[in-house]
């Protein structure tokens, strides 16, 4: 079973509306993922029976909504999943690390964002815990569109030479 989603596919899914249940292990309460539930516990807390992991967070688990643990670069996360996986072998949820955690994030929004006047104002409406779910996915739909090229584009754009 895959432990990790990469940043690319994660915000293809949001851009879709699929949902996600995300766990910030950062601890960084204004600059959390979107809808994310930002928590200072430390890896080493995933060692635990789901139930009594979900009870320390308050949050529920929902079989088929993937929970999606982010840290900083990646590497505290994908502990925790195989910690929670290794203690709940036959768990119902499905338990993924974000692959390069935050780091990967903004670097993946902030080249997304690069030619638009209004940047600083994008990277923060997506790095904003306050920013609510739905506006979160309008926004990452309406970037994920704008990266693909349209109609006679996509036969002279570079990416459809290979």
């Amino acid at each position: 079973m895959k432990r990790s989603l990469d940043v690319e596919s994660y915000l293809r899914g949001v851009a879709r509306g699929e949902r996600f249940r995300v766990i910030d292990l950062r601890g960084d309460y204004q600059h959390a993922l979107p809808g994310a539930i930002p928590t200072r516990f430390h890896a080493d807390m995933f060692y635990e029976d789901a139930d009594w992991v979900q009870d320390m967070l308050g949050v529920r688990f929902e079989p088929g909504v993937p929970v999606v643990l982010v840290c900083a670069s990646g590497n505290g996360s994908q502990e925790a999943v195989d910690l929670f996986m290794r203690k709940n072998r036959r768990t119902p949820y499905t338990v993924v690390s974000l692959e390069g955690g935050i780091l990967a994030y903004e670097a993946r929004i902030r080249r997304w964002t690069e030619g638009y006047r209004r940047q600083e104002q994008f990277l923060a409406e997506l790095t904003d815990i306050t920013t609510p779910a739905n506006r979160f996915q309008f926004l990452i739909a309406s970037l994920w569109e704008r990266r693909k090229p349209k109609g006679w584009q996509r036969l002279w754009h570079p990416s459809s030479w290979f």
